[in-house]
């Protein structure tokens, strides 16, 4: 496979420290793929293009894919008003909708903008637990009003997915996305598991690098909870290309911008003439970023467990790369 061109802007966007891995592919062919740097730098484990890394919030895709499809069998229903799902939650949630959760135009808080929630992301909590953390903040503003990005409407979005299926969100998940399509490198993280390619996260601070804290990530449930690795993006995202998880008027739905270029589970912009669909993903030690080009069948994958990173900057110029490339 020719890298030529591709190889060199990774080094020159993200520079010759960079540390992750980087993948782009085409009509279902991977064009290029790399790794850079250590997945774990003390003890100098190079970085694998099959590393599983952090996703962060390119949970979101997948928790609206899962949605979508219980739309389709029935089992939700987009309109529906939360508290039809969900008795446990405050009066005002409950006539938030599924629209609402997943367009970000609930109202609701972003969890990392709870006071104290940074210090207390590394104690543990169930699902539940972290819930009632929330249960008496107020709206930042308006159902169905101005877009406000919450996690947290993506927690609630995995509790109603949990109270209609009886499973747990990752069977769910598993069930309806990760088994039929083989992405066996995708699950739930569990900071106490043992995996073999996990990649360890590092801040850099003054020039300083440093181990990323603890987090607990079943708190992240929905939003930003998944594990991942470059390989299987690409195949999710091949995977709607070829209308293998959805029906096509579903993922026009999906892929159709309500407020602030924001879909379900999706940003969606025009740029230099392309459509592009994407979402990024950080949390302390690890950035990424996933992009998808539609009517090419284009989809650039970054990851860097070193935060921060221009991950996002780094995608674009491979996408550019690649679009010059035909």
């Amino acid at each position: 496979m020719g890298v030529t061109g591709f190889r060199e802007t990774v080094v020159e966007v993200g520079g010759p420290d960079f540390s992750g891995a980087a993948r782009v592919v085409r009509s279902g062919a991977c064009i290029y793929e790399e790794a850079f740097g250590y997945a774990n730098l003390e003890w100098r484990v190079p970085f694998a293009v099959d590393s599983v890394f952090r996703i962060a919030s390119i949970t979101k895709p997948f928790t609206s894919v899962l949605v979508m499809r219980l739309c389709e069998a029935g089992l939700l229903d987009m309109e529906a008003d939360l508290g039809a799902y969900l008795s446990d939650i405050p009066d005002a949630w409950r006539p938030l909708t599924i629209h609402h959760l997943l367009s970000h135009t609930s109202g609701l808080m972003h969890g990392w903008d709870l006071e104290g929630f940074r210090h207390t992301a590394g104690v543990a909590r169930t699902f539940e637990e972290h819930l009632e953390r929330f249960h008496h903040q107020p709206l930042v503003g308006p159902q169905g009003g101005d877009f406000h990005y919450s996690g947290l409407g993506y927690n609630l979005v995995a509790a109603a997915v949990q109270a209609v299926t009886g499973q747990s969100y990752e069977e769910s998940l598993r069930a309806h996305i990760l088994d039929p399509l083989g992405l066996e490198s995708t699950r739930s993280d569990d900071e106490s598991a043992v995996l073999e390619r996990r990649a360890s996260g590092y801040l850099r601070e003054k020039g300083d690098l440093l181990r990323a804290p603890a987090l607990h990530m079943p708190q992240f449930v929905g939003g930003g909870n998944l594990i991942s690795t470059a390989g299987d993006l690409a195949a999710f995202h091949t995977a709607l290309q070829d209308d293998r998880l959805l029906t096509a008027e579903s993922i026009e739905t999906m892929q159709t911008p309500e407020v602030n270029q924001y879909g379900y589970g999706w940003f969606l912009r025009e740029e230099d003439g392309r459509q592009k669909v994407s979402h990024g993903g950080g949390l302390p030690g690890f950035v990424s970023q996933f992009e998808r080009y539609p009517d090419e069948d284009l989809c650039v994958v970054v990851f860097s467990n070193v935060a921060p990173a221009p991950v996002k900057e780094i995608a674009k110029a491979l996408g550019e790369v690649a679009e010059a490339r035909g």
